[in-house]
């Protein structure tokens, strides 16, 4: 018979759940103006700053506009104030078209990691119905795991409890969170 000295230790609650890891803060990337994808300027895994640019637009239908609609206004200052209504028209009408030039250049909103790419160079976007997406940014330096428990295991949880994750690459590795819940529990 083997006997061992009695200690204090923690015991801990095992509870098997499945889940997915998702960062808490990205932002879906999307174009504003339709035409061909020209460039991307990233890859999947590319750690990138705020502003830096994502991917370019084929430019040339909106910078023939633009060219388009600064004649068309040099022509119209000629003519003097007889046309000032039509002067202010095209300057309106030229406005847009700068900016839509500069929404062919994508650029990020945040800092982070480029996680997934849905679209590809030479790709024809439509933005007509809506923001195609381009590309996923997140920050991973906050992780959280939306995970589904055994109706049998709710009852040994409760919000605020201190949890574990080993990923299946490193079981060794222990990642520590604190449990929160999208539902409320049973009491």
């Amino acid at each position: 018979m083997t006997t061992t000295a009695v200690s204090r230790g923690d015991i801990d609650v095992l509870v098997s759940a499945t889940g997915v890891l998702e960062p808490s803060n990205f932002v879906d990337v999307g174009a504003q103006v339709s035409g061909l994808l020209d460039v991307i300027h990233v890859r999947v895994g590319e750690h990138i700053s705020k502003d830096q640019l994502l991917a370019e637009i084929d430019p040339t239908i909106y910078l023939a506009r633009v060219d388009a609609n600064r004649a068309q206004l040099k022509n119209q200052q000629a003519q003097l104030a007889m046309l000032q209504v039509q002067l202010e028209q095209t300057a309106s009408t030229l406005r847009a078209e700068e900016a839509n030039l500069d929404y062919a250049r994508i650029y990020s909103t945040m800092e982070g990691t480029v996680v997934s790419i849905t679209a590809r160079q030479g790709q024809t976007l439509n933005t007509s119905q809506q923001a195609p997406v381009l590309m996923r940014i997140a920050d991973l330096s906050s992780m959280k795991v939306r995970a589904q428990v055994s109706e049998a295991d709710v009852g040994k949880l409760a919000p605020g409890d201190r949890v574990y994750s080993p990923l299946w690459a490193n079981l060794e590795s222990r990642f520590m969170a604190s449990l929160t819940t999208s539902n409320p529990l049973p009491k």
